[in-house]
Parts: structure tokens; C-alpha cells; sequence
């Protein structure tokens, strides 16, 4: 990719940020609010401005940036044309939904025609909370401390749990934020299941919502070292890619605490790199 011509558009002043670092591309999306209005004609003219506005961002970049488009729900054939608006004509990386819908979960029978379609393109989908909110979380700044990664930790259970990811396994489900507490309960879910069926609540087999958790992906948006190391030993690293959730973090600074998080250089190559660069099938950067 030719770094020598001048960027211009209004992601112009971040290609020196990823210059400076080394970063080749970064990946942008909707995060919260997303386009989910209840007039069907609304949510699909909110979803297209966005996504055209992202388009016209990136065009002049050269690579560097890639998209995720966002799609209108709750309406599902509105939202299928509009992904596949993204995919095709717009060349998007991916998709970006929120962790729920206007309150209903991604696994509501509403919106199983737009994931058996994406799961027939085998699409990317990366998820984002979208300020739900937990009791009493509103103050001290809680919901933003402990409510978007809860909202992570719930959906990304409930994908697997109601037997989405297995009725849709092409499906690339991204989960942010390592997750959310999902790395830090992970015996915790299986101990629960085990009771559960044994009172007959749940029909899924022991050991399998872990494993439907590890084929997962999930960023490392969080910050903590220690967090980092948990999530690589309880979900594996393969599944695990590099973020920012710029301009929340900056991207030295999420650079800094993966590669300080103690962990072998090949698996740190594979987070920062080789991991994303599959998922997203990017070209090999061309090294200095």
C-alpha cells in the first residue's frame, strides 16, 4: 500500500497516529447508537447515511482503513438488503450490531432470517454494547465501569447458549472487550449448566458452551494485563484480536499493554497481527 500520497477526508490526521505506531489498518465501526429505530423507513435512512459516510471516509485512504456497516433493526428483510448493501456494493470488512435490539436479544426468532443469511455469506459480525444500563448502575459512572462489558458478557453467552453459533457456524461473531467477565466466569459456566441440567433447564452437553465460547473471537479492549492473560488461557489466543475502541484508548496505549502483558512474542505476533490479518483476509504488510 503507498503510505508517500497525502490522506485526505476526515481520517486524514489519524493515518499519523497509525503511522507512528506501525499499525498498517484499522478497522472502524458504528458502536452505540446504532440505527435502531422503530419506523422501518427511518432506521434503513439512518443505517445508509452512516454507512456512506463511511465509505466516503475511507475511499481515500489506500487500504488503511477498513468498515463495518450497521444494519437497520429490528427489521429484518430492511436489514438484510442493507447488509448486503455493505458487502457487496460498499466492500465492507464486516458487520457491527449492537449486544441487544431495543431490548430483545440477538437470538430472538425475530431476527433469525438476517443471521441465516449472513451465516450463508459467512460474514463477519462484530457486536457492540448499546447503553443498556444494569440496576442501579447509573451513577458513579458504573454503567460505563461494569454495564457495557455485562452487556458483553450476556450476549456473547446468549449466542451460544441458544444455539445460534451452532445453527449459524459461518457466522464470524466478534465479542469486545475480551469478552467482558465471560474469561473470569468460565468455570462458573459450566457449573451452572452442570446444575441446570440437572434439573433438566438446559439440553446442551457438558463441555459444550465452552467450546462454543472459544470459537468466538473477541477483541482486547480492556486494559488490564492480567485480564489479557486470562482470557488467552481460558479462550485460546487464536481467537483473539487487537483493539482499541479509539478514541476511548489510544492506540499506543493498547499497543503497551498487550505487548507488556507477559505473553510469548508468537502469541503477541498473533494478537496484534497475524489473528486479524486472517479473520479480515488482509494482505501481508510490506515491511520497512
Amino acid at each position: 500500500m503507498n503510505r508517500k500520497s497525502e490522506p485526505s477526508g476526515p481520517l486524514r490526521d489519524e493515518v499519523a497516529e497509525l503511522d507512528a505506531s506501525a499499525t498498517d489498518v484499522r478497522v472502524i465501526e458504528l458502536g452505540s447508537p446504532q440505527p435502531y429505530l422503530d419506523v422501518a423507513a427511518r432506521a434503513v435512512e439512518a443505517a445508509r447515511i452512516a454507512n456512506d459516510l463511511y465509505a466516503e471516509a475511507i475511499a481515500p485512504l489506500g487500504g488503511r482503513f477498513v468498515a463495518f456497516g450497521c444494519v437497520p433493526l429490528p427489521h429484518a428483510e430492511e436489514a438484510i438488503a442493507e447488509a448486503a448493501r455493505c458487502l457487496d456494493e460498499l466492500s465492507f470488512a464486516g458487520l457491527g450490531v449492537g449486544c441487544s435490539v431495543a431490548g430483545r436479544p440477538l437470538d430472538d426468532p425475530a431476527f433469525a432470517p438476517l443471521w441465516a443469511e449472513l451465516d450463508r455469506r459467512g460474514a463477519i459480525v462484530s457486536l457492540h454494547p448499546v447503553a443498556t444500563g444494569i440496576a442501579m448502575g447509573g451513577d458513579y459512572f458504573i454503567d460505563a465501569i461494569a454495564g457495557m462489558t455485562a452487556e458483553d458478557t450476556v450476549a456473547g453467552l446468549r449466542l451460544v447458549l441458544s444455539g445460534l453459533t451452532d445453527r449459524h457456524p459461518r457466522i464470524r461473531f466478534i465479542v469486545p472487550h475480551l469478552g467482558g467477565a465471560i474469561p473470569f466466569l468460565w468455570e462458573r459456566v459450566e457449573y451452572q449448566l452442570d446444575r441446570a441440567r440437572e434439573r433438566g433447564v438446559v439440553a446442551l452437553p457438558s463441555g459444550a458452551a465452552q467450546a462454543g465460547l472459544r470459537r468466538l473471537f473477541y477483541d482486547t479492549v480492556n486494559g488490564s494485563a492480567a485480564a489479557l492473560r486470562c482470557a488467552c488461557d481460558n479462550l485460546g489466543t487464536e481467537r483473539i484480536l487487537f483493539g482499541t475502541d479509539h478514541p476511548i484508548l489510544d492506540l499506543a496505549r493498547s499497543l503497551e499493554y498487550v505487548e507488556g502483558a507477559g505473553l510469548d512474542t508468537r502469541i503477541v505476533a498473533d494478537i496484534l497481527d497475524r489473528n486479524g490479518q486472517a479473520l479480515l483476509d488482509l494482505p501481508v504488510p510490506r515491511r520497512p
